[in-house]
């Protein structure tokens, strides 16, 4: 059989299975586009909040697809054929709008462009842009959408954000992910013990050796026991695994007696089982932006100084400082109505 007579069977055979997936008329028929692959539970979890978020916004009336960003990158055109103009598209929530993690930037503007007619809704985002030409390409596509919705997580981010896409409308929430419900009866059984060290090597982290290296001497001296673990596991994400993941890496924070981070996601999966926690900024606004919302949690720390750390880790760790769920749920309003509005 000629070689292009088998290329095209098996794009048929694509095409016919992406219809029978996807392809919906109901009336609430949301593509959450651009998830992620990559072995980071913090990104991962935003979807899974993400994906709960909105069924509980539609009272479970609607259809969620997952779309993958390798995914749709493997067929741009069918998906544009598939994906209605009624169709409401959820972009995932995160710290990657502006030039710090810049292809899923790109990736962002593109579905933006390719689909002007349908309503999209950015799901709660940190904002940095260090390059002003990659910041007016931003703006000009995001103020060129009619029907755009772009949520800020954090309030520095909230005033970037209406300045530079002031034709959008514009929200300001907390991290999706603080929107589940409290995991402490969950995990109340846990036993827990030791401490748990989670903390960047990448191009967010802000922590110097020489103060990761103070921290490691004073858990040496005092005789702590520690565990060295990150928010990223090596492996690719798929359906199938993405709920295990996201269960265990719960379970593992929860076990802890206190966890010392620089992680936004590692501070709030702490927050969310009741597991004391010492946070530091990473270098830009995210995590001390995103801390604002659980300030008044005693057992959540964020800390200026290693000196500072180091002062808290005794209490924090033998638990002197009392545990309250987070309790967030109005501040999620504006997102419930841009999602529900007809």
């Amino acid at each position: 059989m000629p070689l292009n007579v088998i290329n095209a069977y098996k794009r048929l055979r694509h095409c016919l299975s992406l219809y029978k997936k996807y392809y919906s008329l109901h009336k609430n028929h949301i593509f959450i586009i651009g998830e992620p692959r990559h072995g980071n539970i913090g990104d991962s979890a935003i979807v899974d909040a993400q994906k709960k978020f909105i069924y509980n916004a539609f009272g479970g009336f609607c259809k969620i697809s997952d779309v993958f960003m390798d995914d749709y990158k493997y067929d741009y055109d069918m998906w544009d054929k598939l994906i209605q103009d009624k169709d409401i598209i959820c972009l995932p929530g995160g710290g990657n709008l502006g030039d710090i993690w810049y292809e899923e930037e790109i990736f962002r503007e593109e579905i933006i462009s390719r689909f002007p007619n349908n309503r999209i809704i950015v799901f709660p985002q940190s904002m940095m842009f260090h390059s002003e030409d990659k910041l007016k390409k931003a703006r000009s596509v995001y103020n060129n959408h009619k029907h755009l919705t772009i949520v800020a997580r954090d309030k520095i981010t909230y005033e970037n954000m209406k300045s530079a896409f002031n034709e959008c409308n514009v929200l300001f929430t907390p991290d999706i992910v603080l929107s589940r419900d409290n995991l402490f009866e969950i995990y109340a059984g846990n036993h827990r013990s030791n401490i748990g060290l989670c903390l960047r090597d990448d191009l967010e982290r802000n922590l110097s050796a020489d103060s990761t290296s103070e921290i490691l001497d004073y858990l040496n001296i005092k005789g702590y026991v520690y565990d060295k673990f990150d928010m990223v596991e090596p492996v690719s994400i798929t359906i199938e695994n993405r709920d295990e993941l996201i269960e265990n890496k719960f379970k593992q924070i929860s076990s802890y007696r206190l966890i010392i981070t620089d992680r936004l996601h590692a501070m709030v999966f702490s927050a969310l089982t009741g597991t004391p926690c010492i946070v530091f900024a990473n270098n830009h606004h995210k995590v001390s932006g995103c801390y604002e919302w659980i300030s008044s949690l005693k057992h959540i720390r964020l800390v200026k100084s290693t000196d500072e750390a180091l002062s808290l880790i005794d209490r924090l760790y033998d638990g002197h400082e009392s545990v309250k769920p987070v309790n967030l749920k109005d501040k999620y309003k504006p997102l419930v109505e841009a999602l529900v509005k007809s």
